[in-house]
Parts: structure tokens; C-alpha cells; sequence
């Protein structure tokens, strides 16, 4: 590989590391720079036919994707519709990336995994924002793909908690699932998640009058979160795709 390409490598991937601490940080505003500045980055290489360790499909996705989270979670925090729309501008920009296809099958991979997350998060920030058209349409997406289980349950309790709505028919299988994890043979981030899904289905619960059922999840709460604190709430798929 030439020095060219050894550039743009270390450019890209150090661009992509500066942007994960912003995300750690739970800095919003400096991850939407940090992901316009590897977006640039990734497209000048593009243009210019540079070379990096992973396709380039793979670094326009991740800097749209982490862009559109940090805003949906500055209009979760904030309660700013526009935020919300110019996260389903994102999502728009990364449910199709073939143009920036290289042949490959892996960058094929990277696109179908970017396509299945615009329209698992697209689902999600509809939810969010007030659109409950999407409910059904996102229950039977949950159904059909249980791996996106914990995600889906926050944000339908996200949803029920902010609207004082009845849910009980979409997260009945869901929660069924969620009993049945294990938190200890999670990773790190599902642990997180798994803690504010507890919180949240003792406040839905009380919010039900089914107050025996929120004491058994204010219970285990309590009893996970004794060293920590709940942590970041992130109700859409915001990682990096798998290969």
C-alpha cells in the first residue's frame, strides 16, 4: 500500500476513535462535529480513490449513524422536534450508500447492515417524536428480529412514559424476552440498557396501577445498579456493523 493510502487509513480510523470518545463523553454537540469531520474525511477519500483499512461505505455509514443518534439524543434531552427531523435526515442519507459501493461483498455487507439500521432507528424516532402510526409496524419488525429486543422495548416505554399511553399489547413478548436475559452475560453497553429498561417498566408499571409488578423491577434495579448509576438511555442501533 502506498503512503497515500496509509494516510487515509490513519486518518479515517483515528477520525473514528475521536468520535467513539465523543460518544463515551455522552457530548452530543461534539460528536455531530467529530461525524461531519470523518463524513468529509471518508468523502475525500472516496473522491479521490484512497484507501483505507475497511471499505469506505464503512466510514460514511458510522459518521451518519452517530450523527443521527447524537441528535435524537439531544431531542430526547431537550424535546426539540427539529432534532428529531434532522435525524431522520440522516437515516435517509445512510438507508442507501451504494454509490459508494467497491464491488466487494464486504462492502455489500456494510450496506445491507447500514440499510437494516435506517429503518430500525427510522421506527424509533417516529415513535419518539410523537408518531404513533409506527406502533404496529415497529412491534412486528421486533417480532421478526429479536436481537434488536432491548432497543425496541426502551423505546416503546420511552414512548408510553412521555404520551401516558397503554402499551401493554406491543411489550408483552418483549418483556417476556427481557425477563429472561441474564444481565451478567451481557456486554457492558446492554447492561446499561438492561438497567434503564428496569427503571422504566417500574414507572410503566406504577403508571398501570400494577404496583406488585413495579416493586419486582424497582427490586432488581436497585439490586444491579447498588455500585453504578443507570446510565445513557439509547433507544436506537447505534453500533458499528458487525463483519
Amino acid at each position: 500500500m502506498d503512503d497515500c493510502a496509509n494516510d487515509g487509513d490513519m486518518n479515517l480510523d483515528t477520525a473514528v476513535s475521536a468520535l467513539n470518545n465523543a460518544y463515551s463523553l455522552e457530548n452530543w454537540t461534539l460528536l455531530i462535529r467529530r461525524s461531519d469531520q470523518l463524513y468529509n474525511d471518508a468523502y475525500q477519500s472516496f473522491i479521490h480513490n484512497k484507501q483505507a483499512q475497511k471499505p469506505i461505505i464503512y466510514y460514511i455509514g458510522y459518521s451518519l449513524l452517530m450523527k443521527g443518534y447524537s441528535l435524537l439524543m439531544k431531542g430526547i434531552g431537550y424535546q426539540k422536534d427539529k432534532q428529531y427531523g434532522e435525524s431522520l435526515k440522516c437515516i435517509e442519507q445512510y438507508k442507501d450508500l451504494g454509490r459508494f459501493l467497491d464491488g466487494s461483498e464486504r462492502s455489500q455487507r456494510i450496506l445491507d447492515q447500514y440499510a437494516f439500521y435506517a429503518y430500525a432507528n427510522s421506527l424509533s424516532v417516529h415513535l419518539l417524536s410523537g408518531n404513533l402510526s409506527k406502533l404496529e409496524e415497529y412491534a412486528q419488525f421486533l417480532n421478526q428480529h429479536p436481537s434488536e429486543t432491548l432497543s425496541g422495548l426502551l423505546t416503546f416505554l420511552e414512548c408510553a412514559l412521555s404520551q401516558d399511553l397503554n402499551v401493554d399489547e406491543y411489550i408483552a413478548p418483549l418483556t417476556e424476552r427481557f425477563d429472561a436475559y441474564q444481565h451478567d452475560d451481557m456486554r457492558p453497553e446492554e447492561q446499561t440498557i438492561f438497567l434503564s429498561i428496569l427503571m422504566m417498566l417500574s414507572r410503566y408499571c406504577r403508571n398501570r396501577k400494577r404496583f406488585e409488578e413495579a416493586q419486582k423491577y424497582t427490586q432488581q434495579f436497585l439490586s444491579l445498579s447498588f455500585d453504578r448509576g443507570p446510565g445513557r438511555q439509547a433507544s436506537t442501533s447505534a453500533a458499528a456493523p458487525h463483519e
